[in-house]
């Protein structure tokens, strides 16, 4: 912020304070409070002017240069500069901009774990640290777990079958015979029906509860801001069921 004038409610003009003329105030005797205020705002000036410069660098080696751009060195908001390409490879909306939460909901639709993804983590990598973690909390007590394709590798169900009796975790791609089997059996298809009431409850807490978009800065922010939202709502990731 910057102090240019002062002027009174009324038609006359207020004397200027001490330190303050009429193109603002002076150097070093200018409050506290407005030299802060100051270098913050020439602060942030700063780093937007750097940033457009970067952009337009990227655009001209992309473009111009036809230069294939690392992923590492793109960047796909200067105003939230860790901002991340989430292919969903889902309809309406393959492609996404933003931070994965991954959510956890039990049975009775409670939501008992939440937080956000590491930078450039995806969804097959947090399973079986999520489910050992919570194995502990709950004196593993948990005997199933639902997760969607996205949590699939072959060895996160083999490791989450040593953590949980029934781990429902459907392959991605083509289906060998075994997987055939194993996701044909009646309690796998019980649980994996879970899901559908969980998408119902992420749209819901995008729609309702204002989670579709974070209105502050940082992974930190959006972390402390999507915690009162999950009270409110039942989204998941995946779904645990306590007996």
């Amino acid at each position: 912020m910057l102090y240019i004038q002062a002027f009174s409610p009324r038609k006359e003009r207020l004397p200027w304070p001490s330190g303050f003329s009429g193109g603002g105030w002076s150097g070093s005797c200018a409050p506290p409070r407005v030299r802060r205020l100051n270098e913050a705002l020439a602060s942030e000036l700063q780093y937007f002017l750097g940033a457009t410069e970067y952009i337009a660098d990227l655009a001209a080696r992309r473009v111009i240069a036809q230069e294939r751009i690392p992923h590492e060195d793109k960047v796909f908001s200067i105003f939230e500069p860790g901002t991340e390409l989430v292919n969903r490879g889902k309809a309406p909306q393959p492609i996404e901009f933003g931070h994965r939460v991954l959510i956890v909901e039990d049975s009775a639709g409670f939501i008992v774990h939440a937080r956000v993804m590491k930078q450039g983590q995806t969804d097959e990598k947090p399973p079986v640290e999520l489910m050992q973690t919570l194995q502990r909390r709950f004196d593993g007590k948990i005997t199933a777990a639902s997760f969607d394709k996205g949590f699939w590798s072959p060895t996160n169900l083999e490791e989450l079958r040593s953590i949980v009796p029934l781990a429902v975790l459907p392959k991605k791609g083509r289906r060998a015979a075994s997987d055939a089997d194993r996701e044909g059996a009646k309690e796998f298809g019980r649980l994996r029906k879970w899901h559908a009431g969980v998408e119902s409850a992420i749209a819901a807490l995008q729609a309702g509860n204002g989670l579709n978009i974070c209105r502050d800065k940082g992974v930190r922010r959006l972390s402390a801001l999507s915690g009162p939202g999950r009270t409110r709502s039942q989204p998941s990731g995946t779904r645990n069921h306590l007996p």
